[in-house]
């Protein structure tokens, strides 16, 4: 699925919900926070959709916390922190510990992959292909590290960068 196609679904689920939230009588008469805890990696798209939905409800105020996936679940479940949305980088967090206590339904809206980073100057990155990648790792002299999954790698202080 195209990056940008996921992002498109994750804006309409959140306007969806924006306008099903018992926030005024009609939709022009929209106020009120939405409270939103988002895997880091969904920050951008998130931050994007604040923008969106605060210009054409202006008496809206969108909330966002991010963290990763699990640490935003146990906001929830452990800190009793209410939330209006919860945006998963992994669908499955919200099947295993919000619902049926603390989530009533779950909407899988896009995937991700895994991405192997590495740069010119790496130990054999010359060689290193689709095919290979693995083999490379398991060699002796090849130091790599994995993100924790309970944390969450995508937040920086400068959001539109990874930690690799």
């Amino acid at each position: 699925m195209e990056r940008t196609s996921g992002y498109r679904w994750l804006l309409c689920a959140v306007v969806a919900v924006v306008l099903l939230l018992p926030y005024g009588k009609s939709f022009g008469g929209v106020s009120g926070k939405i409270v939103i805890f988002n895997a880091g990696s969904l920050t951008i798209p998130v931050a994007k959709m604040e923008k969106v939905l605060e210009a054409r409800y202006p008496k809206v105020d969108v909330l966002r916390e991010a963290a990763g996936s699990r640490k935003c679940a146990r906001k929830i479940t452990d800190l009793k922190k209410p939330c209006d949305i919860m945006a998963s980088a992994d669908y499955t967090v919200i099947d295993q510990l919000l619902i049926p206590q603390y989530a009533d339904w779950n909407i899988r809206f896009a995937t991700n992959r895994l991405v192997l980073c590495y740069t010119d100057t790496s130990r054999y990155a010359k060689e290193v292909n689709a095919k290979n990648w693995y083999e490379i790792l398991l060699r002796k002299d090849v130091i790599w590290g994995q993100a924790d999954p309970n944390l969450d790698p995508c937040i920086t202080k400068k959001q539109d960068s990874m930690i690799a």
